[in-house]
């Protein structure tokens, strides 16, 4: 097992950022390169021999890149390679974008050169989803396949989305957390110094975890990184000021409409769907309820129903 622990006088950077979360696992170092091929065998669910990054992008330079993603070829102990994509997101389409993605990704091999159509490779689709709730249920981890829901019969085929939501993880719910769920509350929590106690004991248990934790105490003591973090954090400012600026371009929208079509009715309207619009990306960058309710005017019910 790795001896390592997370000290209290450390300030660690939130791998929930992207240039963080991709310096991480991409890194070229031994904490990298385990932590990495400890994370995709807990989540494929397949012990993983070799893990390679196939991507064209360098691991830590596209720090102005919006959506951040990257493939990896995966040799697995049975001698049966796949390819991964893992992407960290928080934009409220990526459900979309990940069939998308999937699709592409399985597409993308080179069908002339396999006897036939079983020897294609698996494609999997890795997404955490870092804020928001996609989901209405209560599990934390959804695994899709195509799947027959009128006959109850799984095609059984090659590709897999795979998603985590962050926002339904919590100490609470500690006892019932596997190695996955580990992952999750790490990738949450790693910065917040209330959580160390219980983050060092997941670190105990899980031997891909410490790795992870490690390469991120190195990344937290590069300034270059800390910059980077910070370039990070002001882009999401700048993306709820955008979001203000289309909730008042809303209301204009309305006014306009307004004039046309009846001014009471218009205001109404842009006014609605601004505050709406602001809502459901509050919600999907981890706000509260309640924090949203102030902001926006909407009732917490409302909010509740996105």
């Amino acid at each position: 097992m790795k001896d390592f622990l997370i000290k209290p006088e450390e300030n660690l950077l939130d791998p929930k950022l992207d240039p963080i979360f991709k310096a991480i696992f991409t890194s070229n170092n031994p904490e990298s390169k385990g932590a990495l091929k400890n994370f995709l065998t807990v989540f494929i669910g397949k012990k993983i021999k070799e893990v390679s990054i196939i991507s064209n992008e360098s691991a830590i330079k596209q720090q102005n890149e919006k959506q951040i993603r990257y493939d990896f070829s995966c040799k697995f102990n049975d001698g049966k390679f796949a390819t991964v994509e893992m992407a960290l997101k928080h934009r409220a389409d990526e459900l979309v974008r990940s069939e998308w993605h999937l699709a592409t990704l399985f597409t993308s091999q080179d069908s002339k050169g396999n006897k036939d159509y079983n020897d294609l490779q698996e494609a999997y689709q890795i997404t955490l989803l870092a804020s928001g709730k996609r989901f209405k249920d209560k599990s934390f981890v959804h695994n899709f396949k195509y799947y027959d829901k009128d006959n109850k019969i799984s095609l059984n085929g090659k590709t897999k989305i795979i998603t985590l939501e962050m926002s339904k993880i919590n100490e609470e719910i500690l006892p019932e957390l596997d190695s996955l769920g580990f992952w999750g509350f790490f990738l949450k929590y790693a910065n917040d110094k209330s959580k160390i106690e219980t983050l060092n004991d997941i670190i105990k248990q899980e031997e891909g975890i410490a790795m992870a934790a490690e390469a991120l105490s190195k990344i937290s003591d590069d300034e270059r990184m800390r910059i980077l973090a910070f370039k990070s954090r002001m882009k999401t400012k700048d993306y709820l000021s955008d979001l203000e600026m289309s909730r008042i371009e809303g209301l204009e929208k309305g006014r306009e409409e307004g004039r046309e079509e009846g001014m009471e009715r218009g205001i109404k309207k842009g006014r609605e769907e601004g505050k709406i619009e602001v809502a459901k990306n509050l919600l999907l960058h981890g706000l509260d309820i309640k924090s949203i309710s102030k902001i926006t005017g909407l009732s917490e019910k409302q909010i509740k129903s996105f």
